[in-house]
């Protein structure tokens, strides 16, 4: 028998075979829709401790691109072309590298424009549709577009900036926020999960090679 869980529930992390009697079932993983920040900590020489072995536990079919992620990490290159055209050109290799990885995609549905456009009219979000004049940094802000794709395709977020997420699931609530590092969730998540009465067999994880991305491979 499978429940719901409770606002104050998590998903789990790792893929389950649930024993029912004689029958298999195979339980469904949460698809998790990766900030740009995730990318780009991923992609350091040294990233933080644990995100990568995160991403290999979760594997790529449990993880998601997007449309402002890569939005985000092509803008990086082509600021970085006017002043260090080698470098632009690393960094656009790295990129087409992530993009040779066999991500889920989370494509911009209309549902998600849907939801994009009322986001930017709740006035407490403000400034995450509207750039301060003060603003120091040349950026450009992508999460209400993460939160909106979040919701349309029903993947929680995983980022280490959490705090504007928090903010954002306040007026329209998030399957999830997961920091990977912390191995914590900052917006509970909202799954299905089994009853008291299986038993689990431990997943088989695939190898992977570390070399950029080649470690998502």
């Amino acid at each position: 028998m499978l429940r719901r869980l409770p606002k104050t529930g998590t998903c789990r992390l790792r893929p389950l075979v649930i024993l029912f009697t004689s029958e298999v079932f195979e339980m469904a993983d949460p698809i998790f829709l990766m900030d740009t920040n995730i990318l780009s900590n991923a992609g350091l020489q040294r990233p933080p401790p644990g995100l990568r072995s995160w991403m290999k536990t979760m594997g790529a079919d449990s993880l998601a691109i997007s449309f402002p992620a890569i939005a985000e990490l092509r803008r990086g290159a082509h600021l970085a072309l006017k002043h260090d055209p080698q470098k632009a050109m690393r960094l656009q290799n790295w990129i087409d590298d992530i993009l040779s990885v066999d991500f889920q995609f989370a494509e911009l549905t209309s549902k998600a424009a849907d939801l994009y456009a009322e986001m930017t009219t709740v006035g407490p979000l403000r400034h995450l549709y509207v750039p301060s004049p003060e603003q120091k940094r040349d950026k450009i802000g992508h999460d209400l577009l993460f939160a909106a794709l979040s919701i349309a395709h029903q993947m929680p977020i995983a980022s280490f900036n959490v705090k504007d997420f928090i903010l954002i699931d306040r007026y329209f609530p998030l399957p999830g926020v997961f920091h990977p590092v912390e191995v914590q969730w900052h917006v509970p998540c909202h799954a299905v999960i089994p009853g008291e009465d299986y038993e689990m067999t431990p997943p088989s994880l695939p190898e992977f090679v570390s070399s950029g991305f080649g470690f998502m491979r």
